[in-house]
């Protein structure tokens, strides 16, 4: 999404992708297959000197994505890949994607996993599958991250916006009074309970 809104703004040439994901199965071809839809060049970096490489390669771009494995933030590698990436120019930005219907225990765990690493801030996924946006917001204002983009829908590139403060407002608003909604509709059950003395 981020390339394609790259893409839209400032022509085919603006936008690159990295792929340094070699966890999931097909995921180097899923992301050329993409690049090849969208007409800008992907390259794939297994360790630190592909990637600085590649990066070197593209450096005439304005905007060079790189996609990296989506791991638990308890996965051993999460520190390898993350130097990898860190290593391979000091001018590499890099943002925590963080799903809205998470649990805070898993979005405190997995921030804490990143408390290391120098943060540019977070991207919210998955807002429109949420019921409340309170644990992520709490979680990301507790650490002082901010949000660069919220993404909410399969989309490209229209479901994803940069995060701005009245908007993430208006949709907590319309999320919670959707909830409302929804519970008000749902039949009240009543149990029989026997008490005794």
């Amino acid at each position: 999404k981020l390339a394609a809104r790259c893409l839209l703004r400032h022509g085919p040439k603006s936008v690159a992708l990295i792929t340094a994901d070699d966890q999931r199965i097909g995921a180097h071809e899923q992301l050329k297959i993409y690049g090849q839809i969208l007409d800008i060049p992907v390259r794939v970096a297994r360790d630190h000197a592909s990637l600085q490489a590649a990066l070197g390669e593209l450096r005439a771009h304005r905007l060079v994505l790189i996609d990296t494995a989506g791991m638990s933030q308890r996965d051993v590698r999460l520190a390898e890949q993350l130097s990898m990436v860190r290593a391979g120019s000091p001018a590499v930005k890099l943002y925590l994607v963080l799903a809205a219907n998470a649990q805070i225990a898993a979005l405190e765990e997995t921030v804490a996993a990143f408390s290391t690493t120098a943060l540019q801030g977070a991207i919210i996924t998955k807002a429109d599958e949420t019921s409340s946006f309170g644990g992520v917001l709490s979680v990301l204002s507790s650490h002082g991250l901010p949000v660069a983009y919220v993404s909410e829908g399969q989309r490209v590139p229209e479901d994803l916006a940069p995060a701005r403060s009245h908007s993430l407002v208006s949709r907590c608003v319309a999320v919670m009074q959707q909830t409302r909604t929804a519970l008000a509709k749902q039949p009240v059950r009543y149990r029989k309970v026997a008490l005794h003395a």
